[in-house]
């Protein structure tokens, strides 16, 4: 056989690798692509209730009091703080994701684990923060017309502080829930990509 022949075999094999390894991966970043489409779907439709939610009790929660009452202007003011906070968390979180639109597949999914990484963050930052000083305020209401004396705050602070971990941490587990399952999902989806990606180079 001439080296020619030879030449032309090997040149035919190595094209059937090489056509069967774009094939692979082409299957495999459809795959990915409906994967990660998936995640941020719930990820969207979980935002859209939470924050249809949130509007929901920030309207109805002030008028529990009487209006015009200190507890209603209190109320009314840490409703307010808190919705804006997370209504500005979820705009930035819809516009970084337009920003990534354009990257190819393996940026896109490295940008989105980055974002939702923040996002994730960004909430249970919200989360540490509204989450004692709505504690506080639900103490101030039933303790404003007590006489309270070193014995009963310290009493006080014995039963509500282990409350209030017991709220942050369902809080905690709420967001995870929600938002960090599918942090995790993405970012098992993308490295499983990457090792997919560098096995058929």
């Amino acid at each position: 056989m001439k080296d020619n022949e030879l030449f032309e075999i090997w040149e035919q094999g190595s094209q059937r690798e090489d056509d069967h390894k774009n094939k692979v991966l082409a299957n495999q970043r459809k795959i990915v692509t409906q994967q990660s489409n998936d995640v941020f779907s719930a990820i969207k439709r979980n935002i859209l209730v939470e924050g249809f939610l949130s509007i929901v009790v920030a309207v109805i929660s002030p008028f529990t009091f009487e209006i015009g009452s200190t507890e209603f202007w209190l109320m009314l003011v840490t409703m307010i703080a808190a919705l804006f906070a997370s209504l500005y968390e979820y705009k930035g979180y819809f516009d970084r994701l337009k920003s990534i639109q354009e990257l190819d597949l393996k940026s896109s999914l490295e940008a989105k684990v980055n974002i939702l990484t923040r996002y994730v963050k960004r909430m249970r930052f919200l989360l540490f923060i509204f989450m004692p000083i709505g504690f506080l305020f639900g103490l101030y209401i039933p303790l404003k017309t007590e006489e309270l004396d070193i014995y009963k705050i310290l009493f006080l602070a014995g039963i509500s502080i282990p409350f209030l971990l017991i709220l942050i941490w369902l809080g905690t587990k709420y967001i995870q829930r929600l938002y960090g399952r599918h942090l995790n999902r993405i970012k098992t989806i993308y490295e499983t990509f990457k090792k997919v990606e560098k096995d058929l180079q």
